[in-house]
């Protein structure tokens, strides 16, 4: 393909490389290029970085495969894809989060956009889902590509402090194969959702590079019964609590880990705890004092779209997908 500036003929194509084979110091550059509008300086050199890219791009489940356009020599435009492994009721498969669309300001307007996203369509196998969690302005790109819409992701405040909190919530410095096993209680017959191996929990969480999180289990006579995971986080210009995981054999158990959360997001001086899922009920939130707050103030509405590749994957693609706000690549 060949596009046309000023009279010149600029040859572009799409390659698809991987971790090995990338200069993450120009995807970096490109990043901060392309948001440099949206992102400020502070959250660049804190989430643009190539130490958070090389953590992404190798997660348990395989290496990222990265489409990249160049103009002259230069990366103009990228969009990336990472392996997730999905369970569900007959086992596990293999999914693909998108991730990381870009495209110099100078580029766009030219497709690359959706000639990224074909070409990493094209080397997914049979058996396969490709998913994310696109923005408003992306949303419609997928959609070209027959990408359906699987959930709408809730978001739930509390305001109010929590001054009691259970005893047994103790926290946590890695996770174990018990910790995974409680993941895996919960999960139910129609479902599907990111498979929580004790290898992925801790890399997701205690491998990364930037972003520091706080995980507690609820411990009862020695066993696991809950996972809660927390991170501090800057939304709207104000320092917040935001649940990342929350899973409970119980209800009771959850709405337990929900109080600690809003008493731990106090003991930070923070003014309220978020929860961002498709997991927890209204009526389980309100009864733990969150209340579910309307899309128009939602600090970004979250939406879940994705496609199976190939018949052998519509099974699993059709199931209920059980998301939280740790399966987001972005935070």
């Amino acid at each position: 393909m060949s596009v046309s500036r000023l009279g010149e003929e600029i040859a572009v194509d799409v390659t698809i490389l991987g971790p090995a084979e990338i200069d993450f110091d120009e995807i970096v550059s490109l990043q901060r290029t392309a948001f440099a509008q949206i992102v400020s300086a502070k959250q660049a050199d804190h989430i643009q970085t190539p130490s958070y890219y090389k953590w992404k791009y190798k997660p348990p489940a395989g290496e990222a495969k990265i489409a990249i356009i160049r103009e002259r020599g230069r990366i103009a435009s990228m969009n990336a894809m990472f392996p997730m492994m999905l369970r569900w009721a007959e086992g596990t498969v293999l999914g693909w989060q998108s991730c990381d669309t870009a495209t110099d300001p100078s580029a766009r307007g030219k497709g690359y956009f959706l000639r990224c996203l074909r070409a990493l369509k094209s080397v997914l196998q049979e058996g396969e889902i490709f998913f994310g969690f696109p923005n408003k302005n992306s949303a419609n790109g997928f959609r070209k590509l027959k990408w359906e819409e699987i959930s709408h992701l809730r978001v739930f405040v509390r305001f109010i402090p929590s001054f009691t909190a259970a005893d047994s919530i103790v926290p946590l410095a890695v996770f174990d194969g018990s910790l995974s096993n409680v993941c895996q209680c919960v999960f139910c017959a129609g479902q599907v959702l990111v498979d929580r191996s004790t290898e992925y929990l801790n890399w997701r969480y205690f491998a990364h590079p930037n972003n520091k999180y706080f995980a507690f289990s609820y411990r009862k006579n020695g066993q696991d019964r809950g996972i809660l995971v927390l991170r501090k986080a800057e939304i709207f210009s104000r320092e917040v609590t935001v649940i990342m995981e929350l899973f409970g054999l119980t209800s009771a158990i959850e709405r337990e880990l929900m109080r600690f959360a809003a008493k731990w997001a106090r003991q930070q001086g923070h003014s309220f705890c978020l929860m961002i899922n498709n997991t927890i009920s209204r009526e389980q939130a309100f009864l733990a004092g969150y209340l579910d707050t309307p899309q128009f103030l939602q600090p970004r509405q979250l939406i879940l779209m994705g496609a199976p590749e190939g018949s052998s994957a519509r099974a699993a693609f059709g199931q209920t997908w059980r998301v939280h706000f740790g399966d987001w690549d972005a935070f």
